[in-house]
Order: C-alpha cells, then structure tokens, then sequence
C-alpha cells in the first residue's frame, strides 16, 4: 500500500505566489489562472468517473482520491472568491 502524500494549495490547483511590485501577473490574470485549473481538475475528475462506471477504470481510490482534489480546490476558490467580495463590500462602505 502507497501512503499518501500530502496536498498542497499547488496539488489542489492553487498555487499562491505573491506577485512582485510591478513584476508578476495582475489579480485578475491570476483569478482567470486559477479558474482555468480549476476547470480542468473537474474535467479529469468527471472523465476519471465516467471511465469507473464503464469499467476502463480499476482503480476505486485514485479516483476517490482526483474527485476529492477538485471538490478541495472548488471550495478554496470559492473562498478566495468570498474573501475578495468581502473586502470590496468594506471598501464601498468606507467614507470617502
């Protein structure tokens, strides 16, 4: 039996790495980034349990185990997402 290895925020899509002054990818690149890996972590998921139920597929906890990855990093984008909206509604509701 293999151990697992422990996920990362780059294993679940989601690599942070601070940009620098002037230098790396605009907030919104990054975001359009993310969603991109996202995405294609939900579509390997899907195809990896379409083969499972076809039977092209033996392997149960490799699947288990992509399907996981993509619901883990679905929901940290989601709350990077609220954590944006967040800080944007405070700063609407800032005096000027």
């Amino acid at each position: 039996m293999n151990p697992i290895a422990s996920v990362s925020a780059a294993d679940a899509g989601l690599a942070l790495q601070p940009a620098a002054a002037g230098g790396g990818p605009a907030f919104s690149q990054w975001i359009e980034q993310q969603l991109s890996n996202v995405d294609t972590q939900l579509q390997k998921s899907d195809r990896l349990l379409q083969d499972l139920a076809l039977g092209k597929v033996d392997n149960l906890h490799h699947v288990m185990i992509e399907m996981e990855k993509s619901k883990l990093s679905l929901q940290l984008l989601l709350q990077v997402r609220n954590h944006v909206l967040d800080a944007y509604q405070e700063l609407v509701r800032m005096p000027l």
